[in-house]
């Protein structure tokens, strides 16, 4: 039978709309496949090093020696808002085992400018980030934290936590917006001799290093409470597989988990990153943060 007027009308509008269809699908998500592709060319790629400096004497004659963590930009683009967070503290003893002392993720303090809280690291440039202090007057170590507001968190609460001569291993994170974090670890021998020592550091970008690193860790705590861009969330440990899961009280859409907690850190300030991105281009109001973390200091 041949086709008649208004089957032909019929078959050109709907070839007219799935045109139409097809040309706004491509003028929409055209600018975010540019965007994602650039990104995988032309980077920001992060690599990072965890270097020790002893620093000139003090005018009361006391000698600093910093742990710090070495940020890279190693591709063209500028990588915006990088933080570092140290994630947790373990001692380490002889016989191989170790305990984790301290498990809360606070942000650690750039050496350059100890007020900023993020670096915009362009190509070719490597700002470092200072997370450990020893001197040659006490025991022990002093963390760099810094607050929200810029000022250097308060460690006093913790001094019989930090304040005692050992073997440490230092593991945190470094993160960037629209990028993957990379996580880092140093272990340090504070055994009373001048200088200490930096006796291993590690990094990690892959997925499989990061699980060994997971297989080999400390005994993990069961719930750990972290904030970023003012957003608190919590990192729950299961004796399954993911074995760290996030949870975001006030975005409870956001869903990510990780093999280990500087990977599940990471993963979750990602996530948060692009969710927060997302509305920002759809122009809808940013959730408002209504939980706060609260360090103990008893």
């Amino acid at each position: 039978m041949p086709p008649t007027a208004d089957s032909e009308f019929m078959e050109r509008t709907i070839a007219a709309l799935l045109a139409v269809c097809f040309g706004w699908i491509i003028g929409h998500f055209t600018p975010t496949i540019q965007h994602f592709v650039g990104l995988w060319l032309r980077g920001p790629k992060l690599q990072c090093k965890t270097i020790a400096l002893e620093t000139t004497t003090t005018q009361a004659g006391i000698l600093h020696w910093y742990v710090s963590v070495e940020v890279s930009n190693v591709k063209g683009r500028i990588a915006r808002e990088c933080r570092v967070f140290l994630t947790t503290i373990e001692q380490l003893w002889s016989n191989g085992a170790s305990k984790i002392i301290f498990d809360r993720t606070i942000q650690c303090v750039w050496e350059y400018d100890t007020k900023r809280d993020s670096f915009d690291i362009p190509f070719g440039a490597s700002p470092s980030c200072n997370f450990v202090l020893v001197d040659n007057v006490r025991q022990g170590f002093v963390p760099q934290f810094r607050r929200s507001d810029g000022e250097k968190f308060e460690t006093i609460p913790y001094e019989h936590l930090f304040m005692c001569n050992g073997t440490y291993r230092f593991t945190g994170v470094v993160t960037a917006d629209e990028i993957k974090g990379v996580a880092f670890s140093a272990v340090v021998d504070i055994s009373g001799i001048w200088p200490p020592s930096l006796r291993k550091s590690s990094v990690w970008t892959s997925r499989a290093a990061l699980r060994g690193l997971a297989r080999n860790a400390a005994p993990p705590m069961i719930a750990t409470t972290h904030e970023y861009r003012g957003y608190v969330f919590t990192i729950e440990y299961q004796p399954s597989d993911p074995a760290y899961s996030v949870d975001f009280p006030d975005i409870p859409t956001i869903i990510t988990s990780g093999d280990n907690l500087p990977e599940a850190f990471a993963n979750a300030c990602e996530a948060l990153d692009l969710h927060l991105e997302s509305l920002q281009k759809l122009k809808l109001p940013l959730p408002e943060p209504r939980h706060r973390l609260v360090v103990e200091t008893a």
